[in-house]
């Protein structure tokens, strides 16, 4: 029988998965496996290691109790100077800097949405006989994209498919989350709205999952929403996060790829320093991404 879990996780977790994370040059990033990922820290446009791995050691602080605001004052003072023109008219600087905080925004939700989650995760994934569905929750504001509303209050089995591309942050800035719920949970959402249409239920029919299995396809209210995940797209860069992926050693990974495509990966990693260490991204691969 799992153990049951009452406690959160610990916020020392969260400061680890960002402060063990490898801070790379866009360049180098790009070559990582998708599953790598979300294991390494970088930030486009900046290619300085100091620079990255000061901005990284800040918003792992966040975790730990640090203010937002200071945190993201911090983090614009790292950032801006790669990307406000210091000879760009007045005009042109405001909104250079209004891009700025934006991404520093970004960058702290991210990376501590992933480290919360990654945390959250191992919790769930412990406690499936205990709670054996999930369900999917938005924050229910403005900033909610359209696809992600979609799922709003979705509930599916927590051994689901979906969930391995699906589990939120699937996307960059996703701020949803999944909540475990036992058989009597879901039984009491399920009668609460067995008098609503198909398409506006939480509790998906047997129809709903295999169409949002086999197609990614979901009808909510009337409105067929397409809910491929970057990852799914095959776009070189495409975002890419699970957490079940923190886990995976180089033999494992070697299994999912062709061999042409991993011998690749591999001689590029063994050849790859990474910045200020006395170690090759192959290193950091065999040692679980730490």
């Amino acid at each position: 029988m799992a153990q049951f879990l009452f406690a959160p996780t610990p916020n020392k977790e969260a400061v680890a998965f960002i402060a063990d994370k490898p801070a790379l040059a866009r360049t180098a990033f790009n070559k990582l496996l998708p599953e790598l990922k979300a294991r390494a820290f970088t930030v486009a446009g900046i290619q300085a290691a100091d620079v990255l791995q000061r901005t990284r050691d800040l918003i792992a602080k966040i975790p730990e109790g640090a203010d937002w605001n200071e945190t993201k004052k911090g983090l614009l003072s790292e950032i801006s100077p790669y990307f406000v023109d210091s000879d760009a008219s007045a005009e042109d600087q405001a909104g250079q800097r209004r891009a700025a905080e934006r991404r520093a925004e970004l960058l702290i939700r991210t990376h501590g949405q992933q480290a919360y989650a990654a945390g959250q995760y191992e919790v769930q994934d412990a406690q499936r006989d205990l709670f054996p569905n999930w369900q999917y929750l938005t924050l229910g504001d403005g900033h909610v994209r359209g696809t992600h509303a979609a799922l709003d209050g979705v509930v599916l089995p927590a051994d689901h498919e979906f969930w391995k591309t699906h589990y939120p942050p699937w996307e960059w800035g996703c701020r949803c989350q999944v909540v475990p719920l036992t058989v009597q949970d879901t039984a009491r959402i399920a009668a609460k709205e067995q008098d609503k249409p198909k398409d506006q239920q939480s509790v998906l029919d047997d129809y709903a999952k295999t169409d949002l299995t086999k197609t990614r396809r979901l009808v909510r209210n009337g409105v067929a929403y397409n809910l491929t995940a970057p990852r799914e797209e095959g776009k070189p860069g495409a975002y890419s996060f699970h957490p079940s992926d923190l886990r995976i050693d180089a033999a494992t990974l070697r299994e999912r790829y062709d061999p042409p495509v991993f011998e690749q990966f591999e001689k590029w990693a063994r050849g790859q320093t990474l910045p200020g260490q006395n170690r090759t991204v192959w290193d950091w691969l065999e040692k679980g991404g730490k």
